[in-house]
């Protein structure tokens, strides 16, 4: 079997995932469903496996770490949407600075303030992700 760290077959399969996830059907699921990442799980093992891959968690997470391994591979990059935008960055934020007063939002729709949320003999911990 192949290794799923080879390049050629990574551009592939991240060629066919974006071929899928623009696809009438799939943008109609995503509109549909609350929870987008189940439908991404189930996508992305289905392509494992049309590759000829067990769609095991391990393989699950070796395919999504592409964007790590081949970072600065143009052509990787833009095969996929989620990987051509991706906007993440490391922060610059370390243990024990400064919280910065961002805008946060309740699930209502309604805004308040990070600081808001701080109280003088209490820590704040932020723990943050993405469902993508």
């Amino acid at each position: 079997m192949e290794s799923l760290t080879n390049r050629e077959t990574l551009l592939e399969m991240l060629q066919a995932e974006d071929k899928i996830r623009r696809s009438q059907e799939i943008q109609e699921l995503y509109d549909q469903l609350k929870n987008n990442l189940e439908l991404e799980n189930v996508l992305q093992k289905n392509l494992l496996q049309s590759f000829g891959f067990e769609p095991t968690e391990e393989n699950l997470l070796r395919y999504r770490r592409t964007r790590v391994f081949y970072a600065d591979d143009q052509e990787i990059k833009n095969a996929v949407m989620y990987i051509k935008y991706d906007i993440m960055k490391k922060g610059d934020l370390r243990i024990n600075d400064l919280a910065p007063d961002i805008n946060l939002y309740h699930l209502d729709g309604s805004q308040t303030n990070l600081l808001e949320f701080m109280k003088q003999d209490r820590p704040l911990i932020v723990v943050g992700s993405s469902s993508s």
